[in-house]
Protein backbone atom coordinates (compact mmCIF):
# COMPACT_ATOMS: atom_id res chain seq x y z
CA UNK A 1 0.00 0.00 0.00
CA UNK A 2 1.31 3.15 -1.20
CA UNK A 3 0.95 6.40 1.19
CA UNK A 4 -0.88 8.12 -1.26
CA UNK A 5 -3.45 4.84 -1.36
CA UNK A 6 -6.37 3.99 1.38
CA UNK A 7 -6.70 1.38 3.02
CA UNK A 8 -10.04 0.31 0.62
CA UNK A 9 -8.25 1.45 -2.29
CA UNK A 10 -5.72 -1.51 -1.54
CA UNK A 11 -8.30 -4.06 -0.97
CA UNK A 12 -10.73 -2.68 -3.87
CA UNK A 13 -8.39 -1.90 -6.38
CA UNK A 14 -10.20 -0.80 -9.69
CA UNK A 15 -10.93 -3.57 -12.41
CA UNK A 16 -9.28 -3.30 -15.59
CA UNK A 17 -11.84 -0.66 -16.87
CA UNK A 18 -11.06 1.54 -14.39
CA UNK A 19 -14.48 1.71 -12.74
CA UNK A 20 -15.40 1.52 -9.25
CA UNK A 21 -15.12 -1.89 -7.94
CA UNK A 22 -19.12 -3.11 -7.79
CA UNK A 23 -18.85 -6.47 -5.89
CA UNK A 24 -19.76 -6.79 -2.63
CA UNK A 25 -17.43 -9.12 -0.91
CA UNK A 26 -16.22 -8.43 2.64
CA UNK A 27 -13.57 -10.96 2.99
CA UNK A 28 -10.76 -8.87 1.88
CA UNK A 29 -11.98 -6.41 4.73
CA UNK A 30 -12.36 -9.51 7.19
CA UNK A 31 -8.49 -11.23 5.96
CA UNK A 32 -6.92 -7.35 6.81
CA UNK A 33 -8.11 -7.44 10.52
CA UNK A 34 -5.81 -10.95 10.66
CA UNK A 35 -5.84 -14.30 10.48
CA UNK A 36 -9.14 -15.94 10.07
CA UNK A 37 -9.23 -19.07 11.94
CA UNK A 38 -13.29 -19.54 11.68
CA UNK A 39 -16.22 -17.95 9.48
CA UNK A 40 -18.97 -18.20 8.70
CA UNK A 41 -22.33 -16.59 6.92
CA UNK A 42 -25.24 -16.55 8.82
CA UNK A 43 -28.31 -16.60 6.69
CA UNK A 44 -28.65 -16.54 2.58
CA UNK A 45 -28.98 -12.88 0.20
CA UNK A 46 -28.83 -11.31 4.13
CA UNK A 47 -28.04 -12.19 6.99
CA UNK A 48 -24.71 -11.91 9.68
CA UNK A 49 -21.08 -12.71 9.41
CA UNK A 50 -18.90 -13.81 11.97
CA UNK A 51 -15.76 -14.70 12.45
CA UNK A 52 -12.59 -15.57 15.16
CA UNK A 53 -9.41 -13.79 14.07
CA UNK A 54 -6.11 -13.89 15.35
CA UNK A 55 -3.77 -10.45 15.47
CA UNK A 56 -0.18 -11.07 16.71
CA UNK A 57 -0.48 -7.48 18.44
CA UNK A 58 -4.37 -7.37 19.57
CA UNK A 59 -4.90 -11.30 20.06
CA UNK A 60 -8.08 -13.06 19.38
CA UNK A 61 -11.14 -10.91 17.76
CA UNK A 62 -14.50 -11.62 17.85
CA UNK A 63 -16.55 -10.32 14.73
CA UNK A 64 -20.23 -9.56 14.02
CA UNK A 65 -21.63 -7.80 11.18
CA UNK A 66 -24.88 -7.87 9.19
CA UNK A 67 -25.28 -8.07 5.21
CA UNK A 68 -27.52 -7.42 2.82
CA UNK A 69 -28.71 -8.18 -0.66
CA UNK A 70 -28.71 -4.61 -2.44
CA UNK A 71 -27.19 -1.59 -2.11
CA UNK A 72 -29.95 -0.11 0.43
CA UNK A 73 -29.75 -2.93 2.99
CA UNK A 74 -25.99 -3.61 2.56
CA UNK A 75 -23.10 -1.06 4.33
CA UNK A 76 -20.66 -2.08 1.86
CA UNK A 77 -22.77 -2.42 -1.61
CA UNK A 78 -24.23 1.05 -0.72
CA UNK A 79 -20.50 2.58 -0.52
CA UNK A 80 -19.86 4.69 -4.06
CA UNK A 81 -16.61 5.88 -2.92
CA UNK A 82 -13.18 4.56 -1.27
CA UNK A 83 -13.59 7.12 1.74
CA UNK A 84 -16.69 5.52 2.26
CA UNK A 85 -15.53 1.69 2.12
CA UNK A 86 -12.59 3.56 4.59
CA UNK A 87 -15.73 4.75 7.20
CA UNK A 88 -16.73 0.96 7.07
CA UNK A 89 -13.43 -0.58 7.05
CA UNK A 90 -12.83 1.28 10.30
CA UNK A 91 -16.20 0.83 11.63
CA UNK A 92 -16.08 -2.88 11.13
CA UNK A 93 -12.75 -3.17 12.59
CA UNK A 94 -13.72 -1.01 15.85
CA UNK A 95 -17.04 -3.83 16.24
CA UNK A 96 -14.45 -6.12 16.71
CA UNK A 97 -14.31 -7.83 20.33
CA UNK A 98 -10.62 -9.05 21.20
CA UNK A 99 -9.53 -11.35 24.15
CA UNK A 100 -6.23 -12.27 25.20
CA UNK A 101 -6.49 -15.59 24.84
CA UNK A 102 -8.25 -17.85 22.58
CA UNK A 103 -9.75 -19.47 25.08
CA UNK A 104 -11.69 -16.34 26.34
CA UNK A 105 -13.19 -15.67 22.81
CA UNK A 106 -14.17 -19.62 22.83
CA UNK A 107 -15.90 -19.31 26.15
CA UNK A 108 -17.53 -15.67 24.72
CA UNK A 109 -19.03 -17.78 21.58
CA UNK A 110 -20.31 -20.81 23.78
CA UNK A 111 -21.91 -18.29 26.47
CA UNK A 112 -25.30 -19.30 25.18
CA UNK A 113 -27.03 -17.03 27.88
CA UNK A 114 -25.21 -13.64 25.91
CA UNK A 115 -25.66 -15.11 22.41
CA UNK A 116 -30.19 -15.49 23.18
CA UNK A 117 -30.95 -12.08 22.63
CA UNK A 118 -28.80 -12.33 18.68
CA UNK A 119 -31.10 -13.08 15.89
CA UNK A 120 -28.85 -15.54 14.56
CA UNK A 121 -28.71 -17.80 18.13
CA UNK A 122 -31.33 -20.12 16.28
CA UNK A 123 -29.90 -20.70 13.05
CA UNK A 124 -27.92 -23.79 12.07
CA UNK A 125 -24.75 -21.67 10.49
CA UNK A 126 -24.28 -20.40 13.97
CA UNK A 127 -23.95 -23.79 15.47
CA UNK A 128 -21.93 -24.89 13.38
CA UNK A 129 -19.59 -21.79 13.78
CA UNK A 130 -19.64 -23.10 17.33
CA UNK A 131 -18.74 -26.69 16.32
CA UNK A 132 -15.36 -24.97 14.21
CA UNK A 133 -14.93 -22.48 17.03
CA UNK A 134 -14.89 -25.39 20.23
CA UNK A 135 -12.43 -27.49 17.62
CA UNK A 136 -9.77 -24.36 17.40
Amino acid sequence: MTETMSRAEALYPRDYCGEFPSVADYHPIIHSFGEVLAEADIGYYQGDTVAILQDDAKGFGFLVFSYGSCCACDALQACGTYAEIDELINSLENGVRWFSSLQEAKDYVMDDEMRKGSHYYHEPEWVEFKHKVQSL
